[in-house]
C-alpha cells in the first residue's frame, strides 16, 4: 500500500452565544502538520531540549493567541542510527492554509523569541527536518463537550488499564494501557507499553462525519503506522485494518467481543475476497483491571 497521509482529529461542535439567546454555530477547517526531524549523530536529546525550549516555547504564544489551536512531539522509540526519523513535530491550524493564514502574525512571534543554544549548539547543528506532511482536514465548531450517540462505541474502552492475558485458568500481566477522550477536541488518543519487551504504540482518533464513524491512527515503536476504522456489529465492535507502512493482499480486522467490565476477547480475521467472508487467525482472551 502506498504510504498513507495520516488522518487526524476533530468533530463538529456547537457554540453557543448571543445576549438575545440566539444559537451562533461558527465553524473552522481544521487541519495537523507533520514535520519528521532526524538529529545528528549522539545530538538526540539536545534536539528534543531545543524543541522544547525554542519551537514550542514561540508555539505555546501562538496558542494563546489563537494563531493554531494544538501542538505535540511524537518519539520514534527506535534508536537505532538507521531510523528514518526521531521526531515528529505535530501542529494543528484552525484552517487548510495552515502556516500561510497566520504568518505575519506567526513572524511577530519569531522575532520576539531569543533562540536558546543547548550546550552552545543551534538547530542546523543539532538536526533537521526529513520532510512535512498535511493531515486529512475535517470542520468542527469549538465549545461541544463530546457527547452523543456517537461517543456510544469508545465507552467500554476509555480508562487506564492494566491488561492480562488469559489461557485456562492463568492470567498473565501482558502490558499497560491509557485510553483517553480529550474534552477539548473530542479526540481519542491510547498509549500502550508491553511489559514483556520494547513493543508500544501511541493513538491519535477522530469522528469522521462522512463516513460516520471513528478512524484512528497507530503510530509503532518500530516507527511503522496503520490506520483503523471502528464499526459496531451488534453487541461487537469491529476495528477494520485502512492503510498501513507493512504490506497485505487480505483485509484484516479485529472483533471486540463479549465486552463486559472487565473481560473481553478479540477475534483476529482475514479476508481475501474483498469482505464478503471472513477466516479466523486467531482468538485471544483479554481481562483488564482499572489502575
Amino acid at each position: 500500500m502506498k504510504r498513507a497521509i495520516l488522518t487526524n482529529l476533530f468533530i463538529l461542535i456547537i457554540l453557543i452565544s448571543s445576549a438575545q439567546s440566539e444559537s451562533i454555530t461558527k465553524e473552522w477547517q481544521n487541519t495537523w502538520t507533520y514535520t519528521y526531524l532526524k538529529a545528528k549523530p549522539d545530538q538526540r536529546s539536545n534536539l528534543k531540549e531545543f524543541l522544547v525550549k525554542n519551537w514550542f516555547a514561540m508555539d505555546s504564544i501562538a496558542v494563546q493567541r489563537g494563531l493554531f489551536n494544538d501542538y505535540q512531539l511524537l518519539e520514534n522509540s527506535d534508536l537505532s542510527a538507521e531510523a528514518e526519523w526521531d521526531y515528529i513535530v505535530a501542529v494543528e491550524y484552525y484552517t487548510k492554509g495552515t502556516y500561510q493564514d497566520i504568518q505575519d502574525d506567526w513572524i511577530k512571534v519569531r522575532n520576539n523569541h531569543k533562540t536558546v543554544l543547548i550546550n552552545g549548539l543551534s538547530f542546523p547543528e543539532l538536526g533537521g527536518i526529513i520532510k512535512s506532511e498535511v493531515l486529512a482536514k475535517t470542520s468542527y465548531a469549538k465549545g461541544n463537550k463530546c457527547e452523543g450517540s456517537k461517543y456510544d462505541i469508545l465507552k467500554p474502552f476509555i480508562g487506564q488499564w492494566h491488561e492480562y492475558l488469559v489461557e485456562g485458568d492463568e492470567e498473565s500481566l501482558y502490558g499497560n494501557l491509557s485510553v483517553k477522550l480529550s474534552s477539548e477536541s473530542c479526540s481519542l488518543t491510547k498509549e500502550f507499553s508491553m511489559l514483556t519487551s520494547s513493543f508500544s504504540y501511541k493513538t491519535l482518533g477522530y469522528f469522521d462525519p462522512s463516513s460516520g464513524t471513528w478512524k484512528e491512527t497507530y503510530t509503532f515503536s518500530n516507527g511503522r503506522y496503520a490506520i483503523y476504522e471502528w464499526k459496531k456489529l451488534d453487541k461487537e465492535v469491529i476495528i477494520e485494518l485502512l492503510e498501513s507502512s507493512f504490506s497485505s493482499e487480505q483485509l484484516r480486522r479485529n472483533r471486540w467481543t463479549n465486552l463486559s467490565e472487565n473481560t473481553f476477547q478479540i477475534i483476529s480475521e482475514e479476508s481475501s475476497d474483498s469482505g464478503q467472508t471472513w477466516n479466523t487467525t486467531s482468538t485471544t482472551n483479554m481481562k483488564r483491571i482499572g489502575k
